[in-house]
């Protein structure tokens, strides 16, 4: 099973790949450089969102957790003893959801179709936004490239 080091290096490798092609086309700036690094390295972490026992998996937690109880507090925006004790219930609530829901490891995060989905997601973000939608095509291949790495090609 290959790790966060081998996963990541991969994620690297084809953002490699994706800013050779830029260079070549005479169309990769700084700032498209940062994005589409981001995009690829989270990408070929991805897929291991499902277990907390993950870097991202950690993380993924941490930012699921605090954005539960941000929700909730903007939600009960009042500066009041009951808001505050609602938005504590309601972003515990959210997060004991997530907990209970969260996919098996190597289960729905694990698929190609997983892949299609994050791609999809930054493809309408790159193009709603004015950066390049090819973006998507590196989101996809970046997530598919830790499914190569786990041979976990499955639909």
């Amino acid at each position: 099973m290959a790790n966060y080091p081998v996963h990541s290096a991969a994620g690297i490798a084809v953002w490699g790949v994706f800013a050779g092609y830029l260079i070549a086309v005479n169309a990769l700036t700084l700032e498209l450089a940062a994005v589409s690094f981001l995009v690829a390295f989270v990408g070929s972490l991805l897929a291991d969102a499902d277990t907390p026992k993950s870097r991202i998996g950690h993380w993924f937690e941490v930012v699921i957790g605090l954005g539960s109880f941000a929700f909730a507090f903007i939600h009960y925006s009042a500066l009041t003893v009951q808001a505050v004790v609602n938005s504590l219930i309601v972003g515990a609530a959210l997060f004991a959801a997530f907990l209970l829901l969260r996919p098996k490891h190597r289960g729905a995060t694990h698929t190609i179709r997983a892949s299609v989905v994050y791609g999809l997601l930054v493809f309408v973000w790159a193009f709603t936004s004015g950066k390049t939608p090819l973006l998507g095509v590196l989101a996809l291949l970046s997530y598919a490239s830790h499914l190569v790495l786990d041979s976990q090609l499955t639909w």
